[in-house]
Formats: C-alpha cells, structure tokens, sequence
C-alpha cells in the first residue's frame, strides 16, 4: 500500500489549495509510511498541524489566526462540483465538551509523531523545520471548523 498525496481543496491559510502537501504520511514521503496508518490517522494528523506554522515546508503557508478563522468560515459555502454538495450541508455539526478534548489530544499526539519533512537547499542545509514541541489546542487561535477541512486523498 502506497502512501496518500494529500490535497486541499479549500483556502485555509495553513496549506495551499490544489498542490500537495508534503508531511511524513503523503506521498512526498514514502520512506516514512506506515500502512497501517487509516484515512483517520491521515485526518487527524493534518487537524493537528492547522495551528502550527509553516515554516516554509512544500505546501505550507503562514496565514494570521484572524485570516484562517475568515477562511474557516467561507469555507463552509465552498460547493463541489461533482455533486454539487456544500460543506455546510454535509459535514456533521461540531461537537464540544469532552468529545473535543479527547479529539484534540489525538491530533495533538499524532502531530508530534507525524512531522513535516524539512526542505534541503542546493547547500544541503535546512530550509525550514516544523517545531511541534508547544502546546496547542484545536479550538486556540484556528475555529473548530477546520475539523472539516475538505481535503483529497490519491
């Protein structure tokens, strides 16, 4: 089984839209993959990285908090063309209380596992590393509604 490449279809402000995504569980990676990682596991570890910044890696941006919450929610509208279905329509309503907490802390485990590959320049340094070493929640500085990113897996 071959690892996924990842790509976004809606502007978040954390990765670009329509251009792979490189972590240690895409296809950028393949070395690094684990088929017994799930479409979940996939999920969860892209949730976990949306409040971290990008530090430059391939597919990543730096957008503000206020500019992903603004994408967060125009999102919602966004409509695919296929089946002409709207995010708002088909993904089920956010959750609170202790069902997010345990969400979060899974997201937060699987980020640190799970790690944006540095980009090498023509020098062989390193171009940009993600530090995953703070603590972050899902629901601090980035809207919930990230928890439905509309992503595509090939």
């Amino acid at each position: 089984m071959k690892p996924p490449s990842i790509i976004l279809l809606t502007a978040n402000g954390r990765f670009e839209v329509g251009k792979k995504i490189c972590l240690s569980i895409s296809g950028h990676h393949p070395e690094t993959w684990q088929p017994s990682w799930s479409i979940r596991t996939a999920l969860l570890a892209i949730i976990g990285f949306m409040p971290t910044k990008g530090e430059g890696a391939i597919g990543s941006l730096d957008y503000t908090p206020e500019e992903r919450r603004a994408l967060a929610k125009k999102s919602q509208d966004f409509c695919c063309e296929g089946c002409g279905s709207t995010m708002k329509n088909v993904l089920l309503p956010l959750k609170s209380g202790s069902d997010s907490s345990q969400a979060d802390q899974e997201a937060k485990e699987l980020a640190r596992q799970i790690s944006f590959k540095a980009e090498i320049n023509s020098s062989g340094k390193t171009i940009a590393e993600s530090d995953l070493n703070h603590s972050f929640s899902l629901n601090d500085d980035i809207p919930t509604t990230f928890q439905g990113a509309t992503a595509s897996t090939s």
